[in-house]
C-alpha cells in the first residue's frame, strides 16, 4: 500500500517551505520518507525513499517491537501541520524499539490528494487488534 512517513527526529528539520506546501491544494502532508507499507505476518515494512537524501530506505518494524499505536496528532505532529487540521487527515502513529531506543514514525497509508483522506484508521485498528493479540 502506499505510504508516507517522517520519524519524530525528522519534524523539526522541516521548515516554512514544506509546512506552506502542505497546506496547499493537492499538496502531501508533511513526510520526508515516500513508498510503501505492507503488512506481513510478524511485521511492518516500509520500503521508500528518503526525499532529501534520494536513498533508498527499508525499515522493518516487528510487531514484537510495537511499543504503542495511535491515530491522531500529537505535541510533535500537531493538527497545524495539515491542510484542514481534521481527524481524517490525522497520521498513523506507531512507537516502537529498535535496540535501546524508542523510535516514533508517523505516517499516511494511501493518502488521497482529492479528499485528503487516508488508510489510517483502518491499518489504525487492524494493528491495534494485532497489538492486544501479541501483549
Amino acid at each position: 500500500m502506499k505510504a508516507l512517513w517522517i520519524f519524530k527526529d525528522e519534524i523539526g528539520q522541516k521548515g516554512f517551505g514544506d509546512w506552506f506546501a502542505s497546506h496547499t491544494s493537492f499538496m502531501l502532508p508533511i513526510h520526508r520518507h515516500v513508498g510503501e507499507v505492507h503488512m506481513f505476518k510478524d511485521a511492518l515494512v516500509f520500503y521508500g525513499k528518503d526525499t532529501k537524501t534520494d536513498r533508498t530506505d527499508v525499515v522493518a518494524v516487528p510487531f514484537s517491537n510495537i511499543k504503542s499505536v495511535f491515530f491522531g496528532f500529537d505535541e510533535n505532529y500537531r493538527r497545524r501541520e495539515t491542510r484542514g487540521g481534521f481527524e481524517h487527515e490525522a497520521p498513523l502513529r506507531i512507537e516502537y524499539a529498535e535496540g535501546k531506543l524508542v523510535k516514533t514514525i508517523y505516517v499516511f497509508v494511501d493518502f488521497n490528494r482529492i479528499n485528503r483522506s487516508t488508510k489510517n484508521q483502518e491499518w489504525f485498528e487492524t494493528l491495534q487488534k494485532r497489538h492486544q493479540v501479541d501483549d
